[in-house]
């Protein structure tokens, strides 16, 4: 014999009203929109984002451009003060050689920069918070100064004969 199944609430109908809360079955996504629907779609899929592998970042950039950065200048300028003569060819490996170390450098720098951005939020938040537990511990102790007046006070009134 199948359980006996409870009433459920009425449903609204006149015009004010607001239809009720939607109700899912397992089989319903939640998050579903038009672009995830039941097709299944892979997030790396040609027609949506690019793979990871496709996305472009610095260490896959096999062109780097050859302007004249301050280490390939240098070097380019201490080879002629020695007068060696290099083919064209070599001067740019020599000059994408040394534009790559100094993207890398840039990115060094701009790295430590930012952290030390970070460290000096870090320590701002650290101090802020050493003075509200210190401002805290502060209340705490006076709180329980209060306290012990306040017992004594009752003790004092207790003691008194009427």
């Amino acid at each position: 014999m199948p359980p006996p199944e409870t009433p459920r609430k009425a449903v609204k109908t006149d015009m004010l009203s607001t239809p009720g809360k939607r109700r899912f079955d397992d089989t319903d996504d939640v998050f579903k929109t038009p672009s995830t629907g039941p097709r299944g779609r892979n997030l790396f899929s040609t027609a949506g984002l690019l793979s990871p592998v496709e996305t472009p970042t610095p260490f896959r950039f096999k062109d780097i451009p050859s302007e004249e950065t301050e280490l390939n200048t240098e070097i380019l300028d201490g080879l002629r003060s020695l007068h060696i003569q290099l083919p064209e060819e070599a001067v740019e490996v020599i000059k994408r050689t040394c534009n790559k170390q100094s993207l890398k450098m840039q990115g060094i720098a701009k790295g430590r920069d930012i952290s030390r951005a970070a460290i000096k939020t870090k320590d701002g938040k650290i101090a802020e918070l050493q003075n509200k537990i210190a401002a805290l511990e502060a209340e705490r102790e006076m709180n329980k100064a209060v306290i012990r007046h306040l017992r004594r006070d009752i003790e004092m009134t207790e003691r008194k004969p009427p």
